[in-house]
């Protein structure tokens, strides 16, 4: 049923509306789709304590964070969470290439995120040159992977349990929405991944002041 519901949404209002509202995040309903919890999460306050340390005496930082779900199946864009300085956005394109950067609105393949990652360690940083990007890795499509979320979401709090087999069948669904098993996928987007952070690397080490 959520194919037909979604797809008569996406007529009426177009997709990047759709995709908005619902993956932008919401902090209303602790069961719902893409809550945001009640406080900070485990993973945000290890990196509120530990982050400073771990970038040490850095001045200039290129934050690489990957993710997969969004976009054409093995294809890539790097997303510009948070705003960059004219002088960051020239060497994003110098490094990666300017038909690879895509800033996350309602207008590409990703969408405006309430409490985002990126803004948050750009605006803890405020005296490093700090560039964020988001590696987004398509897989099957915003509808598919949204109603595998769905899927799983009602069979893990409306189920009768993770032995249920609808709730094997829902997991195992939203495991290949995100990891596709195709090794044809696994393999390019390995070589995409480790060919950013060759990327990322080379650009550093090229601009770094002597």
């Amino acid at each position: 049923m959520f194919p037909y519901l979604a797809a008569w949404q996406i007529l009426l209002h177009g997709l990047p509306p759709m995709r908005q509202a619902i993956a932008a995040g919401q902090y209303d309903f602790s069961q719902g789709l893409f809550f945001g919890g009640h406080g900070p999460s485990p993973a945000q306050q290890i990196f509120r304590e530990h982050l400073s340390t771990w970038l040490a005496e850095a001045r200039r930082i290129i934050h690489l964070d990957y993710h997969t779900g969004l976009g054409p199946f093995g294809t890539y864009k790097l997303l510009l969470d948070s705003p960059l300085t004219i002088d960051q956005m020239k060497r994003a394109e110098e490094w990666f290439g300017a038909d690879k950067l895509q800033a996350s609105t309602m207008q590409g393949v990703a969408y405006e995120m309430h409490g985002g990652f990126g803004p948050w360690c750009v605006t803890r940083n405020p005296q490093r040159d700090y560039l964020f990007l988001c590696a987004e890795f398509g897989t099957y499509g915003n509808v598919p992977v949204v109603g595998g979320l769905r899927d799983e979401n009602r069979a893990h709090y409306w189920g009768t349990g993770p032995t249920d087999p609808r709730a094997i069948r829902a997991k195992a669904r939203l495991k290949e929405l995100f990891v596709p098993a195709a090794p044809e996928w696994r393999t390019r987007v390995l070589a995409d991944g480790v060919d950013l952070i060759r990327q990322a690397v080379g650009g550093l080490s090229a601009t770094e002041p002597t």
